[in-house]
């Protein structure tokens, strides 16, 4: 099952995340490239690229817990967002080449956020 998100357009995304192994241990993503691409759902427009090696102070990852396989995505200013559904693809990248994506997260971009009870 893809993993949603709810995102109230205008405002910053932060998605943070923590790899673990089979076992239980914390995956080390040290000399790993991580590369994540939004793409709008209905017209396949890419919303924005990131990388963990070209940073830029509105758009990165941070990398000083790669080696627990913990990192975060930030997008300060998302104007380039509209509403609407997107996919963020996230795929690791190994020193040697090897590329392993995950499960896309569905994120949903919207003029206002509730909850309903």
């Amino acid at each position: 099952m893809t993993a949603s998100r709810a995102h109230k357009l205008g405002d910053s995304i932060r998605l943070t995340a923590e790899v673990k192994n089979s076992d239980g241990s914390s995956v080390n993503f040290t000399g790993y490239e991580i590369e994540v691409k939004c793409t709008n759902k209905q017209n396949g427009t890419v919303a924005f690229n990131i990388n963990t090696v070209s940073v830029d102070s509105n758009m990165y990852i941070t990398s000083n817990e790669l080696n627990i396989g913990k990192y975060s995505i930030i997008v300060k200013d998302t104007s380039m967002l509209k509403t609407g559904e997107y996919f963020i693809d996230i795929t690791y990248v190994s020193a040697d080449g090897f590329r392993q994506s995950i499960e896309a997260i569905n994120l949903k971009v919207m003029d206002r956020i509730w909850i309903q009870k």
